[in-house]
């Protein structure tokens, strides 16, 4: 719309400046008539003349006043709206002549001015001013956007940190729902496990029922007399059996249960994980859109960043071109100066001849003097040169001495050599004592070899620790942008290094209870051995009964007499096996009572064993004692060494071979230490591996992200680069526009020095209407000419557009400094959200995987290394078992 503007009054004031060329046309060939009507008729109008200009005097001194006033405003800085107001108030007045030249002068300078307004450099100039205008609302608008979007992802990022603890609260609650299930389900198996050992017992017991009743049953067949005793005895057999079968079924009753129960925990612990997963997923996606939406918001930063830029090497451009022409008033000041300085210096220049005249005449006056000091010190050097001379003398006297100190010196160096071959011959036999000392030194050298090989071990991994550690150092700079990103993955990693710790606590308890009942294990078959023993004795007494039994039927069949004597006799047996039965029930109690006993005894032989440990720890300070002691009864007993060598030998030989088993067992526990520690280590430096190796897909994974949006931006470059190409020649026109103002610049001094010489004209023509030589040149010319308002209103027409342009110029330099103001504001935003360059990013990561990939491959060596410790370890913990698994079966 203002483009429209601006041409719709660019064509109005053209075809204005057509009409006012017109009508000079017309009044220029009105003036050429009127001259040669003058010429033809001028003897008959003189007296008129003289008439009519006597009339007119006192108009005159009216007019030239407004002359005067009207000849003063040839330029555009005269157009005040003073003037105008002047002209206004003189238009209902009595019109005044001008001369043709005056009229013609000031046509032109008014065209001139409407010319430069309506020129094409102007309206370029405002079209380009407009387009400036849409590209700051452009950018305003798209910065108000942005900072609505940054707004809108602060939201969702509060709501994401939201959601974010609410999960992690379900997964707590969860977590703590696992382990009351897995606790829950412990105990289900030892319940089972338990269950299924009394299970196996009740069916042993079984076994043994189901023998004794096959027994009986044949002793009822054998036995048709006594149908009541037999009657009585399958009865209660038929009880126990139908006990121990309902005691079977409950069991299995209960073994089915705990197989439910598990099988429902372990559906619930498959849901929790199923949710678990699709919790984890919904976070990575919510994630991967948070990153999307900042690379959005870099690339619409960048591209304001290259739109300011842009405007900013416009403003410098701008700047620049008034500068140079400030520069150009400022030499021809300093030239102004620079004259009135030589100027002064020449004047100085004049005064100084005569001051140095003066100083020659006393410089001459020194001369002289100085002439007589340079004799005297000739004459002071020759007396130096004997002095010289001397002192040459007494320097050889002293080299001679000089000579005889050193002859005396070789003689010391010789008597030095021979003692240093005296001791040389000592050190000889020192080192062959020394080799008869070596063979004892080598068993603790080797020792000290062992030593250092583990200490050269330990610095090493120190030294790989303290590199990390600079590399970590070195890293920290870099992951600050990366620590928030990591802070989620951190707490998962603290949440499983605590069900770890939990594991390994259970892990520990388990194998304190597996070495208690391996203990206790020992101790039961030693006691199930002895059990054993007694029941292969007492079986063996039943044996003998049953032989008896078997001998008395026979004889009750050969022997109807004896009948009597017999049932007694079975009378007499059933007893016996009444009471080997209830013996047999008194001693599973009394078993069981021992399975008490042995436990209690088994508590107070590690409270003994604790107190032995004291005691030994004692007894070595003891022997400490005794061996000073000892010391003191040899000097008491030197009678007595003959007969006790062969004893004080021994006892040296025990007192050192348990001096070489304590510095043994010292040096076994140091080296326990030292690889509990780098058990330890390696844990820790697994964990690091496995970090390590999730920090590195997380940064695959991120720059495969960089490189899609370097993948943009390069797309963004290209569209950046034609824009600038745009901008390029934009301020190409620009420049060429000012090269136009500086040539009309040039052009207006030149004016305004015709503008000067003019003035004087108009002076000179002034003196003459005031006092005319010829009264017969200056008279009233017959004829119409244009009227006066006419002109005036156009000039006040100018003016009004000279102000309107003036205050859309005024409003455009406000709404500029406005704008330069937000573009301020922007900078100071974006600047405290900078972030590092892609570049540095990628080049930063690329180093760290090099650094990672060289770690990983120490670490891999390291893990073989173990791995085939670990598999050794394997291998004889699989050949313990079998040898346990082969003594088991060996027992039953």
């Amino acid at each position: 719309m203002e483009v429209s503007s601006l041409i719709s009054e660019t064509n109005n004031n053209a075809k204005f400046s057509d009409d006012s060329e017109h009508f000079l046309r017309d009044d220029a060939e009105f003036s050429s008539e009127t001259n040669k009507t003058e010429l033809e008729h001028e003897p008959s109008n003189i007296e008129k003349d003289e008439r009519q200009l006597h009339q007119t005097g006192k108009k005159q001194s009216f007019l030239e006043e407004g002359v005067n006033e009207a000849m003063k405003s040839p330029s555009l800085s005269s157009l005040n709206v003073d003037w105008l107001n002047e002209l206004a108030e003189n238009v209902d007045k009595e019109p005044f002549l001008l001369t043709k030249t005056a009229f013609v002068t000031q046509c032109s300078e008014i065209s001139e001015c409407l010319n430069y307004l309506l020129s094409s450099e102007m309206t370029n100039a405002y079209v380009s001013m407009s387009q400036l205008f849409k590209t700051f609302r452009l950018i305003y608008s798209s910065n108000q956007k942005l900072r609505n979007k940054t707004f809108e992802l602060m939201a969702q990022t509060q709501t994401m940190s939201k959601l974010n603890d609410q999960l992690v609260t379900q997964v707590l609650k969860r977590d703590e729902k696992i382990k009351y299930l897995e606790v829950h389900f412990e105990e289900h198996r030892g319940r089972t496990h338990l269950a299924e050992k009394s299970k196996f017992e009740i069916e042993l017991k079984l076994k043994e029922l189901e023998a004794k009743y096959k027994e009986k049953s044949l002793k009822r067949s054998e036995k048709i007399e006594d149908p009541d005793l037999s009657a009585s005895e399958i009865d209660v057999l038929y009880s126990e059996l139908n006990v121990s079968r309902n005691k079977v079924k409950s069991l299995e009753n209960e073994v089915q249960q705990s197989k439910e129960v598990d099988n429902e925990l372990r559906e619930e612990i498959k849901v929790l994980n199923k949710k678990l997963e699709n919790i984890s997923q919904k976070r990575q996606e919510a994630q991967v859109a948070t990153l999307a939406k900042s690379d959005e918001l870099q690339q619409q930063l960048e591209f304001t960043k290259s739109l300011q830029q842009k405007i900013e090497s416009l403003k410098t451009d701008l700047e620049a071109s008034k500068k140079e022409s400030e520069n150009l008033v400022k030499e021809l000041k300093i030239s102004e100066t620079r004259l009135k300085e030589t100027s002064y210096n020449s004047l100085l220049l004049k005064k100084n001849i005569g001051a140095r005249q003066f100083h020659l005449t006393v410089m001459k006056t020194k001369n002289e003097k100085l002439e007589q000091i340079n004799k005297e010190k000739q004459l002071e050097n020759s007396r130096l040169e004997m002095l010289l001379s001397k002192v040459t003398v007494s320097k050889n006297d002293l080299t001679r001495k000089v000579d005889i100190l050193e002859q005396k010196l070789r003689e010391v160096h010789y008597v030095a050599k021979e003692k240093e071959q005296t001791t040389t011959f000592q050190k000889q036999e020192i080192e062959i004592i020394k080799k008869t000392e070596s063979n004892k030194d080598k068993t603790i050298r080797q020792l000290k070899e062992d030593l250092r090989k583990f200490r050269v071990e330990y610095c090493c991994l120190l030294e790989s620790m303290k590199k990390q550690s600079g590399r970590l150092k070195g890293q920290e700079t870099l992951c600050w942008d990366l620590k928030k990103d990591l802070e989620f993955n951190q707490q998962e990693t603290n949440e499983l290094k605590i069900k770890i710790n939990l594991l390994e606590d259970k892990n520990a308890k388990l194998s304190s209870q597996i070495l208690e009942l391996s203990a206790t294990k020992s101790g039961l078959e030693d006691h199930i051995l002895s059990l054993d023993q007694s029941n292969k004795t007492k079986s063996e007494e039943i044996f003998k009964l049953k032989q008896e039994l078997a001998q008395e039927k026979e004889d009750s069949r050969f022997s109807h007499n004896a009948e009597y004597d017999t049932k007694k006799q079975l009378e007499i047996t059933k007893v016996k096996l009444k009471e080997v039965l209830h013996f047999q029930h008194a001693f599973t109690e009394s078993t069981q009572q021992q399975m008490s006993r042995i436990k209690i005894l088994e508590n107070q032989i590690l409270k003994l064993q604790k107190e032995v440990n004291h005691l030994v720890i004692q007894n070595n300070n003891v022997r400490c004692t005794l061996s000073q002691l000892q010391s003191r009864n040899k000097e008491l007993c030197k009678n007595l060494e003959s007969k006790e060598r062969d004893h004080l030998n021994t006892l040296k030989t025990l007192e050192e071979t348990e001096r070489e088993l304590e510095f043994k067992k010292h040096k076994y526990h140091s080296l326990a230490a030292e690889k509990s520690t780098s058990d330890l280590k390696l844990s820790e430096k697994i964990k690091e591996l496995a970090k390590k190796n999730e920090n590195i897909e997380q940064l695959a994974f991120e720059i495969s992200k960089i490189n899609q949006a370097v993948s943009q931006k390069e797309n963004e470059i290209k569209l950046c680069k034609t824009e600038i190409q745009e901008l390029h020649r934009v301020q190409n026109i620009a420049r060429n526009q000012l090269q136009e103002k500086e040539y009309l610049k040039k052009e207006i001094v030149v004016l305004n020095n015709l503008l000067a010489s003019e003035k004087l004209k108009s002076k000179t023509t002034e003196e003459e209407l005031q006092k005319p030589i010829n009264m017969h040149r200056w008279r009233m010319l017959s004829g119409s000419e244009m009227p006066q308002k006419y002109l005036m209103l156009k000039c006040i027409n100018l003016q009004k557009l000279l102000t309107r342009k003036s205050d859309v110029l005024t409003k455009k330099e406000n709404e500029l400094t406005n704008k330069e103001k937000v573009i301020e504001e922007l900078q100071a935003d974006k600047k405290k959200r900078e972030d590092l360059n892609v570049e540095k990013k990628l080049w930063l990561c690329q180093k760290e995987l090099s650094d990672c990939k060289k770690e990983i491959k120490c670490l891999l060596g390291e893990k073989l290394v173990y791995e085939s410790m670990s598999a050794k370890y394997e291998s004889q913990i699989k050949n313990l078992n079998e040898q346990l698994k082969n003594i088991r079966l060996s027992k039953r």
